[in-house]
């Protein structure tokens, strides 16, 4: 898999899918028409409170001033049932804006970046969480499960980092629970330097750069120079803004 292919494989959403046939096996039908069953018992429930089904991603959108959030819903089969795992995300267009400009993607994979994101599991409690569906009874247990954890966790998730300050704050660090946030560290480093030249917080900003490159340098990340000239180009802008301003 060549770096572009990875590039839209870790910045886009929805996360891919584990599948666990093996090579030649087919998804049952009666494992789609579950499938399709569930989404269309979740629909109404999100519905409500302004999510938007997109079936291409298999996920539900909301509008934000500035931006969107998200709920992903994953489906791990198995040859005679499926397992529905379930993450969120936040997009802020400001920073997705200037960090796609370092990312080879299509435009359409450019729309679909998130900043922050987390499965529900892996923020309430550290560990993934799945609903397995083996058949109709299933669906409404499967449902509830993920609208409570989607109230509980995803809901105050989507509110805190809808928020510029409360990215920044999520992605300076990268200790574990930064990187639950935004796990791809030369990734997390743009976002975080974005966000505080968006906030025009000029010696964060600086600080940042001096942090994140010895990070990266630290473990050779394969990031590292897209980092060091995402940086200069972003005081470059703000070289000429100053000057416009003078």
């Amino acid at each position: 898999m060549g770096i572009r292919s990875q590039s839209l494989i870790r910045h886009t959403l929805p996360f891919p899918d584990s599948q666990l046939l093996t090579p030649g096996d087919t998804m049952p039908a009666t494992i789609q028409d579950l499938q399709k069953s569930l989404i269309e018992a979740i629909t109404p429930e999100l519905a409500a409170i302004g999510f938007t089904y997109k079936p291409k991603v298999r996920s539900f959108h909301r509008p934000i001033e500035g931006g969107r959030q998200s709920l992903h819903l994953g489906f791990i089969n198995h040859k005679e049932d499926f397992d529905v795992t379930a993450d969120v995300a936040v997009r802020n267009d400001a920073i997705e804006d200037l960090v796609n400009e370092t990312r080879q993607l299509t435009a359409a994979a450019k729309a679909l970046t998130a900043t922050v994101g987390a499965e529900l599991g892996n923020i309430s409690v550290g560990q993934p969480r799945r609903w397995k569906v083996a058949s109709e009874a299933d669906i409404g247990r499967a449902v509830r499960g993920i609208m409570d954890d989607f109230r509980t966790t995803g809901i105050p998730y989507l509110e805190r980092f809808s928020s510029l300050e409360e990215i920044l704050s999520a992605l300076s660090g990268d200790e574990p629970a930064n990187r639950l946030h935004a796990p791809l560290h030369a990734d997390r480093a743009r976002k975080a330097l974005a966000a505080a030249y968006l906030l025009g917080r000029k010696d964060e900003f600086n600080s940042l750069i001096e942090a994140k490159t010895r990070y990266l340098t630290e473990r050779n990340d394969f990031g590292l120079d897209n980092f060091k000239a995402f940086a200069e180009s972003l005081q470059i802008r703000d070289q000429a803004s100053t000057i416009r301003n003078q």
